[in-house]
């Protein structure tokens, strides 16, 4: 026979249980310490940059990238940003297949930014190269590239 006390009695106790286990999780997060110097996270995203050789913009690869960014603080100023980006990419102009790898470093202070990116493509194209970005005047200049 169905005794519905003893069924209301467990389902009681299970979400009791339940409770318990949510509010730790809770208890836990807010006792967590963020450092104020720096915090870390993870992003995927949409991208597309020019590629150079010897000054010249010779492509256009697009992808997308999963980063990984760190933000880091000064007396809880926003200083300084390094992101480490890696993907696959596909290029506007042959359509040829890359993948991709960036390390760059955005300063807020300066409204400026610089990544060193390294692409190997399916066919055999590879390029390797610096480019730095004024955000202010939105002025793309290529660095020191490699192109094979």
């Amino acid at each position: 026979m169905f005794n519905l006390k003893f069924v209301i009695m467990k389902l009681k106790s299970i979400f009791l249980i339940l409770c318990l286990f949510i509010g730790a999780g809770f208890i836990q997060l807010s006792a967590q310490n963020f450092n104020p110097n720096g915090n870390s996270w993870w992003i995927e995203q949409s991208w597309g940059t020019q590629v150079f050789c010897d000054g010249v913009s010779v492509d256009y690869i697009y992808g997308v990238m999963k980063l990984h960014v760190v933000d880091f603080y000064k007396d809880d100023v926003w200083q300084r940003q390094i992101v480490q980006a890696h993907g696959e990419a596909t290029s506007w102009v042959t359509g040829e297949k890359f993948k991709y790898q960036e390390k760059g470093t955005w300063y807020p202070l300066e409204m400026r930014s610089t990544w060193k990116y390294h692409l190997k493509g399916e066919d055999g194209s590879h390029y390797i190269g610096i480019t730095n970005w004024d955000a202010i005047t939105g002025e793309l200049t290529p660095g020191d590239h490699k192109c094979f």
